[in-house]
C-alpha cells in the first residue's frame, strides 16, 4: 500500500491510497480518495486500512476502510479528533486485542504527540486518554508492534536547530 500525497498546495482528490502486488508491482486498486497517512493490517483474511481524511484545513479523524477482496471497500470513522488534527496511524495485534498509535497535534502538547486507542474487533475503538507519549517533545510517525510480551513504538524526533529527524524506539 502506498499513500499518494502530492506536495503542498494539492487538492483533496489528489490524495489517495494505492495497492500494488509486492512481487509484480502490478496495480491492484485505488481507494480512499481524499485520505492518506495510512497503515494497513491484514487479519483473518480481511484488509483493514486506517487513514486520515484530508481537508482544506488539515487532517481529520481516522477512518477504517475494510475489504475482503481488495476491490470492494466499506468505511467508517473510528477515531474522531477532539480539538486536534490526526495524522499518521499504526495498528498491531496484542494479547488482548488490537492497539492503535496515532499522531496528534493536540494543543495541550508539543506537536506531535502520540496517542493510543484499543479495540477488540478493529471496528470499535476506545481512546486511552491517559496513554500518551511525547508530551514533552516532538514525537511523530508512530509504528507500533507487539513482540515478546511488550509493545514497542518506533517514532521520529525532530532534532533542532537543524531540520533533521531521527528514528527512536520506546518500549
Amino acid at each position: 500500500m502506498a499513500c499518494v500525497r502530492p506536495a503542498r498546495g494539492s487538492r483533496r482528490e489528489e490524495h489517495y491510497l494505492l495497492l500494488k502486488d509486492a512481487e509484480t508491482g502490478e496495480e491492484i486498486g485505488k481507494l480512499a480518495e481524499g485520505y492518506g497517512l495510512a497503515s494497513i493490517l491484514i487479519h483473518g483474511g480481511i484488509a483493514y486500512v486506517f487513514a486520515s481524511r484530508r481537508e482544506e484545513d488539515g487532517w481529520h479523524d481516522v477512518t477504517l476502510f475494510r475489504s475482503e477482496d481488495l476491490r470492494t471497500w466499506t468505511s467508517q470513522v473510528v477515531i474522531r479528533g477532539e480539538n486536534e488534527q490526526i495524522f499518521n496511524t499504526s495498528v498491531c495485534k496484542g494479547p488482548d486485542g488490537f492497539v492503535m498509535a496515532y499522531e496528534s497535534n493536540d494543543p495541550r502538547y508539543p506537536p506531535f504527540t502520540i496517542k493510543f486507542a484499543r479495540s477488540d474487533d478493529l471496528r470499535r475503538w476506545t481512546k486511552l486518554p491517559r496513554a500518551t507519549f511525547g508530551t514533552n517533545r516532538y514525537t511523530a510517525c508512530p509504528c507500533i508492534r507487539y513482540v515478546g510480551g511488550y509493545y514497542y513504538v518506533l517514532y521520529l524526533e525532530r532534532r533542532a536547530p537543524r531540520h533533521v529527524f531521527q528514528t527512536y524506539i520506546t518500549r
